[in-house]
Parts: structure tokens; C-alpha cells; sequence
């Protein structure tokens, strides 16, 4: 495996400013101590292109392409330029070279993104060939893109016809908008922003609305390329341990040449100041009985500029000090004050925006409530200002900061962390080093924080004088209600209409023949496959440059009296990582559906007298989180071997975790479970998240969904997560204290029950040399749960009764919600886990997501997004479908990609590339706090390091005839049993209802 510095021979050493590198002249270099390394910033002679190199050791290097591109209209421009710019270029002509480089690459991250006023195209890799691949079809997208018609009216919006000659608009992003624009949350967000800057871009939404995509054509879509694409208008980022001198050097000699210097899109404007607030409200969608106390209502603040970062770290440290836990002050007031079901979940800022938001949202809300809420915001924001913000609250947001500092987490590569604070300042004409520190700005709030306390001319604190001055006395602020309206989406469509009748008008007497000759030239041009000549432009990796070996964790375990203890070693920064698990399978059925309501409970509950805000205190001093959830699934021990478990996580600071133990233990002993004001609370809170996951996450609930029937362990994680636990908190009355309070005691009955040491199983992660104090620490924290005097002995790793549920036939279930599009999940049995066949159903459902679904369920269906995998541990296969206007299509596609797979087989070389994709997704660096879990499930789960390496020998060994005999296994398998489940919008059931036999009959259940 090739990790070594990219062209280490030929890099440039010690540069200075006004060195020339490729006609790339250096202007400053920074000495950058929070990344251990240097950062290089130099300009293009002739174009202005800018380049900032991040040189460090670290071995994921990461390049990425910024371009401004601030927003005209609404017609999405931005975005979907943005879509099809990785859609074919000049030196490598294939239709998508995007996804061919996705087929078989180890990349850690590889995107686009469209922001506010900026579209970024970031690539990561550990793997220098990789890397170079990465950079070699990114770059010349980017500057030499084909941008064919077809592509755009793939990506972005085209006429359509259907049987009967009725015309209509699809397209990727068309019904990726008309998704996101379903989602009430989102609509919230954008809304309680745009309405901020109504004299700038930002209040244009740079993905586009529905209703203005299909005003967007080909030439004004050309048009926003060739004015904002050009070398002036970009900046390239750079990452990592690599050579920036071949690089350059492409750049230059094959794209820079030719091009002169233009004027770039230049700082984002700032609004005009208001001087008093406003006020909007706008519609959601809503199904036609829905509850006039859904609305929602934020009170937003155009506050100060991202390009400063010390107003931006005091953003983000005041948002957590108000409202990062149910016990901080701005959180506490929206909850008690029962004016809503919960705090929305756009409340907070946002650094995407020049002038940072700030905003604070109710859910769940009477409109005529909306008065009411903004005056609550302001008087508990007054009333701090007023009584100043309690110390602790304010150290501990700090303590948090420094700790994300500390943490190393693969929640994304370092290098697009680095990246996102760099462009604050470098999107607005600044030098990237100006926003790029961490340590600096945290050091210079912790001595801002110090100096007010001790400044008797001014008794106010930093941030109650930061809240006077930027919210209190800013009139530039907006109290926006969102009303869901049975009439929104009707009324959307009838826009959408009366574009497509404008269209047809003015194609006069030849519309329809127009529309049939651009729908088959579309056609023509996604069935066309790319000749070899072309496929073999794409620079590709092969199985020898991939690891040999498996990654391996090294874990010891040990014994606290019966309880197992697993031990790991890893350089964690002196973090502690703490993972416990207790076995739940033996609770009944109205057990285990109570058992989401305690798990959510346990983050928002008091302990024993003391109150949950100070329990949330004490929670932010002595950890970095500390979370619970529920974990099922089948073992590879037996067949009928499973783990049903409620789970903890927690990680702390090597000197607060006895600390952290002690409070773990307090609370898993003596949570306040049946205090009813904190049972309402919860409530709302887990059917507020219910209704913004469904509708934005649909393609997760259908899959559980559909998932259920075929084992009591997948249906008991529906049962936790899925509709069924949707369907089990709406029969509750939040309204009815008795009914609460006595659920409150059935949680109490069944804490007492749960939490018990002789369920437990424990894993400990830590720095070799704190492992044996933290040791300590935990053997003492498993000595405060008292074990069951009884003979219950903990089942996990031991046989249980999930036991396969016979299904014959095709199962389907409808369900309905507010949008536009939907969510389209079958699933099917796959072969068994020691199966060499189910490790060859894992390529296939690589091979045909990246491949036939991809073109299929997307390029020509219209869906945003599109999945097929076989679950390795449940012995299922399961396809599903994102943000989808289609039904039946979708479910013909993934019969019909199974049957092209067994009848043709595939050729070798797009086998190996799904090969490459799989396996490549070890070489992604690992850091602790993946590391510690990982490690822990597969000691519970049974998954065995010879497991691991004998199915990797299955995956690498798999051939064309062994897809074919996976994909005719799983359709012997969608013939004898399948389980379907939709979650889309009233108008996309009814349309399929009409054209489908088997949807026809199936009645349609309403979920919001």
C-alpha cells in the first residue's frame, strides 16, 4: 500500500515569499501550530488563481476546488452546474466520470457541495495513486466540463410526456428540491434566513425552488458557467503530505495557458441594516387533517461576520451555553414555558453566511403563539443579561471547545475541517491563514472571558455584553411562523403547471413532438454506453494497490466478577473512551416499547432530587458527551444467536473520569424517570424528531419497515426506531398528568430492572500509559450496579428466539406524508454470513448501485439518490431509494438489474472496481472513538478476525459467474418472499396506484 508523500522527490523546500513555483508566486507562509505544520498561500501570475497548501505529515491528503458562485434568482443555477460539472469533461468524455471514479477508488471523501455563494468540489485519499486520480478528473471537470444538454436535463429540469401525451417536469435536482421543499424543517431553516438578507444573494436559495428550476433553461444555465468558472474565480486548497510542485505544474501547462485575468465575484455584500424588526409567515406542507399546533416560529439575527473568528468561536460557545442541552437557560425557558412541543432544530447559527445567523426556533406551536415566543426569547435573554450567566455554564462551554480541539474523529477528514475555516475568511478576499486557527481565537475568548470578570467598570460578563449589544439592541431581526397548509403543495404543483402550459404555449403547434424528440434523444443518450476508448481515459487503481491484510483492533479481554471488560490501547490525546451495553432480550413486548422513551429520557432527566439543568451541568463538566441508545441485531455465533442491548457512551478527560463514572452511575441508579414535567418533555421531543426524520430520512424508515418481517429481532428494531414506535407514542396524551405519571413509574419499574451488573458487558479505550488508572476507574463504577440476586444470566453472545418469520409472497405497505417525492425500500434473504455467496451479494450490490440503479433509479428515473447491499449480519439484501417520484419504476429497476446480472453476467473490469470499493473502505484512518466501538461489537457480535480475513478472500475472489449465481439466488428469493415498504406523498401514491397492479389494492396508512 502506497502511503508515501505524493512526488517527495520533487518538492520545493522552504519556500519564501515571492518564490515561483509553476508560475505560481508564493505569497506568505504561515507557521500553522494547530496542524503541526506550515501553510503556503500563492497566486497565479497570469490568472490570479489563488492555491493554500496545509503541509503537514498527515498522510490523508485532500484537494478542493472553490469556486464563488453567488445566486441570481432561485432558479438553482449554483447547483446544478454543481451536479454537472463531474458529468463528463474533455479529457476523459464518458457520461459519468464521477461515479467511474467512485466505482474503484479508496477515497475518505469525495464530493461537490453548493453553499450560499460558494460550490466546493473536495476530494480525499491515503493513497497517493488515488490522490492523483482524484486531482487529474477533478481538475479538468472543472475547467474543460462538456456540459451537454442531455446532462443538463438529467441533473437539472426537462419536459417529459407520458402515455397519454400529459407533460410534465422531472430531473435529479428538480425532485431533490421538491423533497427538500417538503420537509418542513428545512423549510424553516432556509426561511429564517433568507428573510434576513433581502438586499443581498443570500436571500436567494442557491439549490433552487421547484417552482423556479423549471423557469431555468440551457443557455442561462451555460451562461452562470462561463461567468463564474473562469481561473480569477477560483481558489484550490491543498492538504496534507504532499508535493504541490507537480501539481502546479498540470495545472499550469494543461488548463492555466491562455486564460488572462478577469474581475472575481469578489466579498459577499452585507445587508443593509434594519432599523426595527420584521415579521413573515409562510406555509409548510400539511396533510389535510393536520393539527393547527404544528406550526413552527424562530425569532433570527444577522449578527457579526464569519471572516472575524473570534466572533465566530463566541457564536458557537454562546449557542452551546443557551441552547446546546435541554438544561441550558434559552432550552429550559422554550420547554418549560409549554408554548411548543420542543426547540426546533434550526435553532443555532451557521457559518455558511457571511452575516452569521443566529436563531431560535419553537416547534410544534399555535401560530397566534408567535408574539409570545419571540417575547420569551427576549426576556430570558434579558433577564441573563440582567443576572448574569451562570460560570459554570460558561466554562463548560469552553471545556467543550477545547476538547474538540483535543478529540482526533473521522467524522470527516481533517483536511475539510481545515478547509471549511479557511474559507470563511478566503471566500471574502482575506488570506486563508486570517480564519484558519483554532488555539488562537479559544485563547483570546478564555482571556476576554478572565478580563470581564475582573473589570469592575463594566459588571456585565463577555458574553451578556456580547448578547446586549448583538441581539437585545439589533433591531435587524425577524420573527418568522411556518404554518403547514394542506394547500402548500397543491399550490407548488399548480405553479409547476402553469410553467409547463407557458412552455407548451410557446412551442406553439409543435409542443408535443418537440417534447417526444427531446424525451428520445434524452433516451438515446442514457442508454448509449461509453466506449472503451473513453472508459479507459478514467485513471483507475487495481486490486495491488490495495492492503493485503485486514486491519486488525487489539483488544484484551477481562472479567469484573461475571461482567466481561474489554481493554484497548490506542493513542487517544488523553480521552478515555467508555462503551457499556446491558441485555435487554428478555424484557416483554410492552417493555421493550418503552424502552426509546427511557433511552431519551436518561439525556433529559433529573437525579433523584437534584434537577435535570444542574444534572446537564455536571454532564458537560466531567465529559466530552455522554449518550445512550438501542442496539439489536443477529450475532455470527448461531443463526439464532442476537444482541438486544440499551447502550452507553461516554468519553471524558483522563482527570475527570472517576468523575464522569460517578455521575454515569448516578444516573443509570437514580434517573428521575417518573417526573412528569421531563416525561412531556421527552415525548415531544421524540415525536418532533419522528416528524422531521420521516419526511427527510423516509428511505430509512422504509427499509426497517420492510426489514421487520423477516426475523423477531429486526422486527423489535422497528419496534424501537421505525413507524411502530411512531404509531405507539401518538396513542399517548402528553395532556394527561395521570396517564404520564403513571408511565413515569412503569420507566422507574423497568430501570430498576435493566440496570443490573450481571447485564452488563463494558469496553474501556485509552492512551497505553492512563489504561491501567482508568482500569481502576471502571472496576470501581461496575462495583456501584448492584447484580441480580436472581439466576438471570446476560444473553448476549448466546443463543435467543430470533428464529426466521416465514413470509410467502410479495408483502407491501403504503404509508403517506407531506411531500412531493418518495421513499421506495424492498428487501429480500440474502445468502447466510459463512456463505461465500452472500460476500459475493456484497459486490453485486456495490456493482449495481454504482452502476445499473445509479442509471436506472436516477439518470433516467429522477430520484436523487439510490442503494442496494446485502446486510451481512441479518442475511438480507436491500434496495432502497431516496427522495424518488417514482414507484413502480424503481421496484421494476431493482427486479431488472438482478436479472441483467444473471442472464449477462458483468465484465471483469467493473467487478474489480467494485472489489477496490469495498476493500478500500479499510484504509479510511480509523481514530479511537471509532475504533473503541468498533472493536467492542465485534467481540459481542462474533465477528472474528479469521471471519474477517476469510470473507475478505470470498470478496476478492469473486468473479462473473459468481455474480451471476448471487443475483439468481436473490431472485429466487424475490419470488418466494419480499417485503416492500413506500413512505412517499399523496399525489406520487395515487398516480402509482393508477398504473400499478400489485400497489392498487394496498391500502395507504397516513403517518403525519
Amino acid at each position: 500500500m502506497d502511503t508515501t508523500r505524493l512526488d517527495k522527490d520533487d518538492s520545493p523546500h522552504d519556500l519564501r515569499v515571492g518564490d515561483e513555483v509553476c508560475q505560481f508566486v508564493v505569497q506568505s507562509v504561515d507557521d500553522l501550530k494547530d496542524y503541526h505544520g506550515k501553510g503556503y498561500y500563492l497566486k497565479h501570475r497570469e490568472t490570479n488563481l489563488e492555491v493554500y497548501h496545509v503541509a503537514n505529515e498527515d498522510p490523508e491528503c485532500l484537494f478542493a476546488y472553490i469556486f464563488k458562485t453567488p445566486p441570481l434568482n432561485d432558479t438553482g443555477a449554483a447547483h446544478i452546474i454543481e451536479h454537472c460539472i463531474l458529468a463528463g469533461s474533455q479529457k476523459y468524455p464518458v457520461k459519468d466520470p464521477f461515479m467511474s471514479l467512485l466505482k474503484g477508488s479508496v477515497n475518505t471523501f469525495m464530493n461537490a457541495m453548493t453553499y450560499p455563494d460558494y460550490t466546493v468540489y473536495p476530494a480525499s485519499s491515503v493513497l497517493a495513486k488515488d490522490f492523483m486520480n482524484l486531482f487529474s478528473v477533478y481538475t479538468d471537470a472543472v475547467f474543460r466540463p462538456l456540459l451537454r444538454e442531455e446532462t443538463f436535463w438529467q441533473e437539472g429540469i426537462r419536459l417529459v410526456t407520458d402515455e397519454s401525451g400529459q407533460m410534465s417536469f422531472d430531473g435529479v435536482v428538480f425532485n431533490e428540491m421538491k423533497g427538500e421543499m417538503s420537509d418542513h424543517d428545512s423549510i424553516v431553516g432556509r426561511h429564517s434566513i433568507r428573510t434576513l438578507y433581502p438586499d443581498t444573494h443570500y436571500f436567494y436559495d442557491s439549490g433552487g425552488l421547484p417552482t423556479d428550476i423549471v423557469k431555468l433553461d440551457y443557455r442561462q444555465f451555460a451562461a452562470y458557467y462561463g461567468t463564474y468558472y473562469h481561473p480569477s474565480n477560483c481558489r484550490l486548497f491543498l492538504y496534507g503530505n504532499l508535493s504541490i510542485e507537480t501539481l502546479l505544474a498540470r495545472l499550469d501547462d494543461e488548463y492555466l495557458q491562455g486564460y488572462a485575468s478577469i474581475s472575481a465575484a469578489g466579498p459577499s455584500p452585507i445587508a443593509k441594516q434594519w432599523v426595527k424588526p420584521k415579521s413573515i409567515v409562510v406555509t409548510s406542507p400539511a396533510e389535510s387533517d393536520h393539527n393547527g399546533h404544528d406550526a413552527s416560529v424562530t425569532v433570527s439575527w444577522a449578527t457579526t461576520l464569519v471572516e472575524q473568528p473570534l466572533q465566530v468561536l463566541t457564536l458557537s460557545v454562546l449557542t452551546d451555553i443557551l441552547l446546546g442541552n435541554p438544561g441550558s437557560p434559552l432550552y429550559k425557558a422554550i420547554i418549560e414555558s409549554k408554548l411548543c412541543k420542543d426547540v426546533s432544530e434550526v435553532s443555532g447559527m451557521d457559518t455558511s453566511f457571511r452575516q452569521m445567523p443566529f436563531t431560535v426556533g419553537f416547534k410544534g406551536i399555535d401560530p397566534a403563539d408567535a408574539e409570545k415566543a419571540e417575547e420569551l426569547v427576549l426576556h430570558t435573554l434579558q433577564q441573563l443579561v440582567v443576572e448574569g450567566i451562570d460560570p459554570k455554564l460558561v466554562s463548560n462551554a469552553v471545556k467543550r471547545q477545547e476538547f474538540i480541539i483535543r478529540e482526533l474523529s473521522t467524522d470527516m477528514p481533517t483536511g475539510m475541517k481545515v478547509l471549511n475555516r479557511a474559507l470563511r475568511g478566503w471566500t471574502q478576499d482575506l488570506a486563508p491563514a486570517k480564519t484558519i486557527h483554532v488555539i488562537e481565537p479559544l485563547d483570546m475568548l478564555k482571556t476576554l472571558i478572565r478580563d470581564s470578570l475582573q473589570d469592575d467598570d463594566k459588571p456585565k460578563g463577555y458574553f451578556e455584553r456580547w448578547i446586549e449589544k448583538h441581539l437585545l439592541n439589533n433591531p435587524h431581526r425577524c420573527l418568522l411562523t411556518v404554518v403547514p397548509d394542506p394547500n402548500h403543495i397543491p399550490e407548488q404543483d399548480d405553479a409547476i403547471a402553469k410553467r409547463v402550459e407557458e412552455v407548451r404555449a410557446n412551442l406553439g403547434e409543435t409542443a408535443e413532438a418537440v417534447v417526444q424528440e427531446s424525451t428520445a434523444r434524452f433516451q438515446r443518450f442514457e442508454e448509449e454506453e461509453d466506449s472503451r476508448e473513453a472508459l479507459a481515459t478514467i485513471p483507475r487503481l487495481a486490486s495491488s494497490d490495495l492492503p493485503q491484510q485486514i486491519r486488525v483492533l487489539v483488544q484484551t479481554l477481562l472479567h469484573v466478577g461475571h461482567v466481561p471488560f474489554y481493554c484497548q490501547t490506542l493513542e487517544t490525546n488523553g480521552i478515555s473512551y467508555i462503551d457499556g451495553m446491558f441485555d435487554i432480550a428478555d424484557l416483554s413486548e410492552e417493555e421493550h416499547m418503552l424502552m426509546p422513551i427511557l433511552t431519551r429520557l436518561l439525556h433529559m432527566c433529573g437525579i433523584g432530587s437534584v434537577p435535570y439543568d444542574q444534572v446537564a451541568l455536571r454532564v458537560r463538566e466531567y465529559t466530552g458527551a455522554l449518550y445512550f441508545y438501542l442496539e439489536s441485531g443477529s450475532t455470527l455465533m448461531a443463526e439464532s444467536s442476537t444482541v438486544s442491548a440499551l447502550v452507553f457512551r461516554m468519553k471524558s478527560l483522563a482527570d475527570d473520569t472517576v468523575d464522569a463514572l460517578d455521575l454515569l452511575s448516578d444516573l443509570l441508579r437514580h434517573a428521575a424517570l417518573d417526573d412528569v414535567e421531563r416525561l412531556r418533555a421527552v415525548m415531544n421531543d421524540l415525536t418532533a424528531s419522528f416528524e422531521a426524520n420521516v419526511v427527510s430520512s423516509g428511505q430509512m424508515y422504509a427499509s426497517q419497515r420492510a426489514c421487520a418481517c423477516f426475523s423477531p429481532i429486526l422486527a423489535r428494531n422497528e419496534m424501537w426506531n421505525g413507524l411502530t414506535q411512531w404509531f405507539y407514542l401518538k396513542k399517548y396524551d402528553i395532556d394527561d398528568k395521570e396517564s404520564l405519571a403513571l408511565l413515569g413509574e412503569r420507566l422507574s419499574a423497568l430501570q430498576s430492572k435493566i440496570i443490573d451488573a450481571s447485564r452488563l458487558s463494558i469496553h474501556l479505550c485509552t492512551d497505553k500509559n492512563l489504561v491501567d488508572e482508568a482500569r481502576k476507574h471502571v472496576e470501581k463504577f461496575v462495583s456501584t450496579l448492584q447484580a441480580s440476586s436472581t439466576s438471570y444470566v446476560n444473553s448476549m453472545n448466546s443463543s435467543g428466539s430470533a428464529l426466521s418469520v416465514p413470509i410467502l409472497g410479495e408483502q407491501i405497505e403504503l404509508f403517506r406524508i407531506p411531500a412531493s417525492v418518495g421513499f421506495t425500500a424492498q428487501v429480500v434473504k440474502s445468502a447466510q454470513a459463512y456463505d461465500p455467496m452472500q460476500a459475493h451479494q456484497s459486490v453485486l450490490g456495490q456493482l449495481i448501485t454504482t452502476n445499473f440503479l445509479w442509471d436506472r433509479v436516477r439518470g433516467i428515473g429522477g430520484a436523487y439518490g439510490v442503494s442496494a447491499f446485502a446486510d451481512m449480519m441479518e442475511r438480507l439484501f436491500i434496495f432502497s431509494s431516496y427522495r424518488d417520484p417514482r414507484i413502480e419504476g424503481t421496484l421494476g429497476d431493482y427486479r431488472q438489474s438482478l436479472e441483467a446480472i444473471a442472464s449477462y453476467g458483468i465484465d471483469s473490469s467493473i467487478i474489480e472496481q467494485s472489489i477496490i470499493s469495498l476493500v478500500g473502505r479499510e484504509m479510511k484512518p480509523l481514530y479511537p472513538r471509532e475504533a473503541a466501538m468498533i472493536a467492542f461489537r465485534r467481540a459481542v457480535y462474533g465477528i472474528s478476525d479469521e471471519f474477517r480475513a476469510k470473507r475478505r478472500s470470498w470478496i476478492v475472489s469473486t468473479g462473473s459467474e459468481e455474480l451471476k449465481a448471487a443475483a439468481e439466488q436473490l431472485l429466487s428469493s424475490m419470488s418466494r418472499c419480499s417485503s416492500i415498504a413506500v413512505i412517499a406523498g399523496q399525489t406520487v401514491l395515487e398516480r402509482e396506484k393508477k398504473v400499478s397492479q400489485r400497489l392498487k389494492s394496498v391500502t395507504v396508512k397516513s403517518l403525519l
